[in-house]
């Protein structure tokens, strides 16, 4: 008998301390994916940034948002919504585009760029910034909200809109690039301040919801 309890005693240790172990390893595992994620998201986002860059150098510095279709660019197409056409048009500029899926989000990479959808990109394009606004914002996760509402589509956001973000990809905060410049990794506040130093009273995003 005292055996047996002595079996279950060091039963009941083992299980306490695999409780404990596990209490300290899964969350340090989750915080070390998320950061593996998010720093794999902004590596997308800086070659996705490159690739507008080495775009307009054939085009007078303009981004392909600011080109007429029938130059080769994707004005008209961003003006009507239409995200997925913009980066059809610059794929020369890319190996592949899994560069337009977040590792944190849901979406499924694309194989290619003629299949590509809206359901295939996790980031929203700035269709006004450009190298004559440098401080405007290029790119950023899609996870922003105003209201409690995800916005979806063409936005046009004033330098004093509440947005914020969600928690869907990145713990309520996110990735945003200024068309000239890095990737910047930035919280609600910040990303509410990118607004206002965009250097025009209005921001059109559009977002690939």
């Amino acid at each position: 008998m005292a055996r047996e309890l002595r079996f279950r005693d060091v039963v009941v240790v083992i299980a306490t301390l695999l409780v404990l172990l596990a209490a300290v390893v899964v969350p340090a595992y989750s915080r070390a994916s998320a950061k593996a994620w998010r720093l794999n998201c902004m590596g997308h986002l800086s070659r996705l940034r490159l690739g507008f860059e080495v775009w307009s150098y054939g085009y007078n510095g303009l981004y392909p948002m600011q080109v007429s279709t029938n130059q080769g660019g994707a004005m008209e197409d961003v003006n009507a919504g239409r995200l997925p056409r913009l980066f059809q048009v610059m794929s020369n500029m890319y190996r592949h585009p899994g560069l337009l899926s977040c590792p944190a989000d849901s979406r499924t990479p694309a194989t290619n760029f003629q299949s590509l959808t809206i359901s295939n990109i996790s980031y929203f394009v700035g269709i006004d910034a450009g190298t004559n606004r440098p401080d405007a914002l290029l790119l950023g996760d899609r996870n922003v909200a105003a209201n409690g509402k995800l916005l979806s589509g063409l936005v046009e956001l004033g330098a004093d809109s509440l947005i914020t973000w969600t928690e869907t990809l990145h713990n309520k905060g996110g990735n945003v690039v200024p068309a000239v410049g890095g990737v910047v990794q930035v919280n609600p506040d910040q990303l509410r301040l990118h607004l206002r130093l965009s250097g025009d009273r209005t921001n059109r995003l559009l977002f690939p919801q």
